[in-house]
């Protein structure tokens, strides 16, 4: 794979135009190789990083989570178990999170009296 417009890398990765700029901006990438008319060129290994924050984003990583991912990606093997560890607290956040919302949706069915002889289930 040659070098990729952002045009190219954004349709490869799912990601928009904007969000890539953004990335590189607040340091997730980068810094991204230009052409000699300043125009982005994206490199085989910033469309696997990028590929990576698409998954971390679509599990609801926030940006400092996906800045921590990524330096340890960088270092390899050696940070595996912090990779790990970061992914179990996300997991453990979103659980919370479904638990709170699992509550929200109980009281607002018996709030609404939609509660009928045991058919609804939570």
């Amino acid at each position: 794979m040659g070098l990729l417009t952002i045009q190219d890398a954004a349709s490869r990765c799912g990601l928009s135009e904007p969000t890539l700029r953004y990335y590189e901006e607040v340091g997730l990438i980068g810094p991204i190789a230009r052409s000699s008319q300043g125009h982005r060129r994206y490199r085989a290994e910033d469309i696997d990083a990028l590929q990576a924050l698409t998954c971390l984003r679509a599990m609801g990583v926030g940006i400092e989570d996906m800045r921590t991912y990524q330096a340890n990606r960088q270092v390899g093997h050696a940070k595996a178990r912090d990779q790990r560890d970061l992914l179990l607290r996300h997991a453990q956040r979103v659980r919370a999170e479904m638990d709170t919302l699992r509550v929200h949706h109980m009281l607002t069915v018996l709030e609404q009296g939609k509660v009928n002889s045991g058919t609804h289930q939570f």
